[in-house]
């Protein structure tokens, strides 16, 4: 992979472990992972759509971004492209190691 090519700038963010009552770890909220140390990315694709959920249209979008395989980014993580700040939900990963890279398959967060 040209490094030329990560142009985009991701804050990843993970998952915060909580207990509940009867001792059992739930994820509750979601951090930042990396304060002020953003993640470069080269985004792949983007699709967008709409979605209509219980009657209200919402802007669906799919994103694919390739980073470094070094950094530890799992499913069920987000992350957040800085310079649109849409927030994405990393569905899955696709490690390529022979280029030395991961595949993030995303999609954006509706609020």
């Amino acid at each position: 992979m040209n490094p030329g090519l990560l142009r985009e700038r991701l804050i990843c963010k993970m998952p915060e472990e909580s207990q509940s009552p009867l001792g059992k770890s739930k994820a509750t909220r979601f951090t930042l992972y990396r304060a002020g140390q953003p993640i470069y990315a080269e985004r792949r694709k983007l699709e967008s759509s709409e979605a209509v959920v219980n009657g209200e249209v919402f802007p669906d979008y799919r994103a694919e971004f390739n980073i470094r395989i070094f950094h530890p980014i799992k499913e069920g993580w987000r992350v957040t492209e800085e310079s649109s700040g849409i927030e994405y939900r990393v569905k899955t990963v696709e490690v390529n190691k022979p280029r030395g890279m991961k595949t993030l398959k995303c999609e954006k967060v509706n609020r």
